[in-house]
């Protein structure tokens, strides 16, 4: 039988082990948070800084397109290829953003049919109908 010393002992030890891992706890929850938010921060950055590259290119390909079929036309041109774009984007975004993702984030352990993105956007739509 267990005396009341070493009950004491114990719950004391125990409860110095919990609160120790609900610090541990805290500590890997802001380590992680840390981290989204420094990869949000710099993918925000590098969107704001690309698409002012391409808003400068488009615009340089609209006036060397404009010598050849003039002003308008050339940046009705530089448009309807970024439109063009925008279309094919739309029609594979399951193939292209959404698979990926959801392979990274839920991982397929032992599941070899899931491997490539056309099963993983299957599985998705899936889930999204069922």
């Amino acid at each position: 039988m267990l005396s009341k010393e070493s009950v004491t002992s114990l719950s004391k030890s125990l409860l110095k082990t919990l609160n120790l891992r609900l610090e541990l706890a805290k500590i890997d929850l802001v380590d992680k948070g840390s981290l989204l938010l420094t990869g949000l921060i710099c993918a925000l950055l590098a969107f704001l800084f690309g698409f002012i590259v391409i808003i400068f290119i488009s615009i340089g390909c609209a006036f060397l397109l404009a010598k050849v079929i003039g002003y308008g036309g050339a940046f009705l041109v530089v448009g309807g290829c970024w439109l063009l774009l925008l279309a094919i984007l739309i029609v594979l975004r399951n193939r292209i953003f959404l698979g990926p993702i959801i392979r990274a984030l839920y991982p397929l352990e032992g599941k070899a049919e899931a491997t490539d993105s056309d099963n993983a956007t299957e599985i998705i739509n899936n889930e999204n109908n069922g």
